[in-house]
């Protein structure tokens, strides 16, 4: 009994001995509440890549943590990470250029990683914009027109497949209108007639901001500009040789009279076949670039026989053109 008693007796003292311990030994464990070494952080990490897949990790895309202003970068591998964050809610925001800024909400808990994704929409770019006026006549039916062409080459960092529309724009007359992609890839085209302007006459245009809004198929609209239009030319340059389906050689030789005009121009030689009572488009051959000292020009391919039409143009340094009456001529066996 004595012996059962001493070895209790023990028992109890050894267990005593290391709660003694314990309670005062140092609390090293970082993720201890109460460790002296406990720390209250936590880690944000993630990675922005581009909108559409296949996804490329996008490099050097600055991230923000708000509330504190904090930035960083990403890296090759388009990843980014925050240590040593106070636990709460914040606001993450990404930027690269020429993309459309990605936030997102986190809430960060200490000792945690909370990872999170951007994709980042690539914004339409507007390359280079070309307004200029034109005055033409037009064979059948006769008819006279003043006209703005519109030319927007564009581009987008996620391809040109993720252009929806571009739109040429005056606000201050509240005209709006769409172009159209022609066969050049990121290149967009209107030709609009003076009467479908919202004004009496083209002049009433000049000093007026136009402007070039492109819409992705995200829903981004960028919008560039101002653009203004620079001339009228209501001078036309007049036909001389050949005319009235006049019977002329294989290579005929062209005649249009001289002009003084107070700009540098060009000329240019448009030649179109006939059908029937159809002129075929477009031009069989065009020459331009002509000096405005020249006044007749020699073909230098040889015509088939049969009914041509063709037209003289000035073209002033910024594209601007009148065109000429048009006039025929008929090339014999």
């Amino acid at each position: 009994m004595l012996q059962i008693r001493a070895s209790i007796t023990a028992f109890l003292f050894l267990l005593f001995f290391l709660i003694s311990c314990f309670n005062n030994a140092e609390r090293d464990n970082p993720l201890d509440p109460r460790s002296g070494k406990y720390q209250n952080y936590g880690e944000l990490r993630g990675h922005v890549y581009t909108y559409y897949a296949p996804f490329q990790p996008i490099l050097s895309a600055m991230i923000t943590l708000m509330p504190g202003n904090k930035n960083t970068y990403t890296n090759e591998e388009g990843a980014f990470s925050f240590k040593d964050i106070t636990p709460g809610n914040y606001l993450v925001i990404a930027y690269y250029a020429n993309h459309a800024p990605d936030t997102a909400q986190v809430q960060i808990l200490a000792n945690k990683t909370i990872s999170i994704q951007f994709n980042l929409d690539g914004l339409p770019q507007l390359d280079t914009l070309i307004l200029v006026t034109g005055f033409k006549h037009e064979p059948y039916p006769f008819e006279s027109s003043r006209l703005m062409d519109c030319t927007a080459k564009v581009s987008d960092p996620d391809g040109q497949a993720d252009i929806a529309s571009v739109a040429v724009m005056i606000p201050f007359i509240n005209f709006k209108d769409t172009l159209d992609l022609t066969q050049t890839v990121g290149t967009y085209q209107k030709r609009i007639a003076e009467s479908d302007l919202h004004v009496n006459y083209i002049e009433e245009l000049f000093g007026l901001p136009f402007f070039i809004e492109i819409t992705d198929k995200v829903g981004e609209i960028c919008r560039f500009g101002p653009k203004y239009l620079v001339r009228i030319i209501d001078e036309e340059p007049e036909i001389v040789s050949p005319r009235g389906s006049a019977l002329v050689s294989i290579q005929p030789i062209l005649k249009w009279k001289s002009l003084q005009l107070p700009f540098a121009f060009t000329f240019k030689v448009e030649i179109y076949a006939i059908s029937g009572n159809e002129v075929l488009y477009p031009a069989i051959h065009t020459f331009s670039s002509i000096s405005s000292d020249i006044t007749e020009f020699q073909l230098d391919t040889i015509l088939p026989s049969g009914l041509y039409l063709w037209t003289v143009s000035i073209i002033d340094g910024w594209g601007n053109w009148s065109r000429s009456k048009p006039a025929t001529f008929q090339v014999g066996e």
